[in-house]
Order: C-alpha cells, then structure tokens, then sequence
C-alpha cells in the first residue's frame, strides 16, 4: 500500500531524515519506534505532505504522491491524527466533526452519507455523542484524543497514521484508544503508529520500524522486536 522510498527532509537547513525507506502492506498495523529528534513526527508529515522530500519518492497504492498536496492525499486515503490532537478549542465537538467532514469531502454534500459517518463515529465514541454541543477546548485530553481520531476517521482513509496517541492520557483511556484501533485494523484499516509507550505499540502491531538519526536501523515483526535486547535497553526499560 504505502513506500517510502530514499526519502530525505529539511528543517530549516537542518536534516530530520535521510535516505528514509520502508513499505507498509494493505492491512498491517505498524508501529514507528525512535527517540527524540528521531524523525518520527517528520516521516508522517512527509507521508501526508506537510513536509516536501528533497529526494526520493512516495508510492501510495501504486501511485507517486511525492510531489502532490495534502489535500490530495487525504482525498487518496491518507490520513494523521497529529500529535497534541490540535482540536478547534472554540468549536463544539459537532463544528469539529462537521468540519473534518466536508473539508476532506469537497464537492460532496450528501447529509444522508455524512450522518451515516457521524453515527459510525459515535458509535466507536459514544462520549462524543453525549457532549455534541459542548466546546472541544472544554474536554479532557482523553476526550480531545477521541475527537481528534474520529476527525481523522471521518476521512474515511485508507491508511490512518497516528502521532502520539497515547501522550499524557491515563491508562484506562489509553486502552480504550487501542481497542478501537485494534477493531479498526481487525475491519481492514491500514494503521501505522508513532508512540512513546513501546511495548503497549509492539504488542498491538504486526510489524516495527526502528528510526534513529532520520533513518531506519532495525526492522522486522513486533513480536521479535520487543523479545530483541536492543529494543529492550532502549526502549522498554530492560537490561
């Protein structure tokens, strides 16, 4: 579904990652592992286009979106829930959604489809449900995280990539969040997720990829990965 292929991206002058290649399959969830200044958070926003590459190329479903928009790719099936979720504080959890909605369905303007996706999110958020009406500045950040995956979702994308999903929340909501996303996976959505909690995001996935200085070191399945002694030292606190 998705190769990165050589890829290299500036900050400023400053590289964030180099000569960067790695494939996702239809279908696979995979985790992003690194530590800071990695370049995790660079290798989504190059995927999506918030970032250009200065080399290589990106093949999404066997087409080269390297040198297409943001927009264009979510309209393919792209799409990120960014790291900090980045809700409209201002705006009710319903100006949110509806927004997320139309803006990734230009031109479309059938309410019949779009309360079929607001049931289906309220179904996987029945939080969200309860608290249309209230000012999404005005949540808890698990609340927020819901709003900002289910904006991501409204997309209806064929790859969701989540940046930090599980940052500052507390246990019993970061289990939720897997739940869902290991439901959506198990319905055939493509996912790959960058995340702190290694072991939580190994044991989720199928398959791993290590980053470190802007290029991958180590990659293979989840399940070899958290048994691997590096992974272990660095990641998961074992020695």
């Amino acid at each position: 579904m998705l190769i990165v292929d050589n890829i290299s991206v500036n900050y400023g002058k400053m590289p964030a990652i180099r000569n960067l290649s790695f494939s996702v399959q239809e279908g696979e969830f995979i985790t992003i592992l690194g530590s800071n200044g990695a370049g995790k958070t660079t290798t989504l926003k190059a995927i999506l286009g918030l970032l250009p590459s200065r080399t290589g190329k990106i093949l999404f479903n066997d087409v080269d979106v390297t040198n297409m928009s943001p927009s264009e790719r979510i309209r393919m099936g792209l799409s990120l829930v960014p790291e900090g979720r980045q809700v409209f504080p201002g705006l009710s959890i319903e100006e949110n959604l509806e927004l997320a909605y139309f803006v990734s369905h230009p031109g479309k303007r059938n309410r019949r489809h779009y309360k079929e996706m607001m049931e289906r999110m309220f179904t996987l958020f029945p939080k969200l449900k309860e608290r249309l009406v209230q000012n999404a500045g005005s949540l808890s950040g698990g609340e927020q995280q819901m709003l900002a995956i289910a904006r991501g979702l409204l997309a209806e994308p064929k790859l969701l990539m989540l940046d930090e999903p599980s940052l500052g929340l507390a246990p019993v909501i970061i289990d939720q969040v897997f739940e869902i996303l290991n439901e959506l996976n198990k319905e055939g959505l493509t996912v790959i997720i960058v995340e702190q909690d290694a072991h939580r995001a190994l044991e989720a996935s199928q398959r791993g990829y290590i980053l470190e200085t802007g290029t991958v070191t180590h990659g293979g399945r989840s399940k070899d990965l958290l048994e691997s002694q590096i992974v272990q030292n660095a990641y998961l606190g074992q020695t």
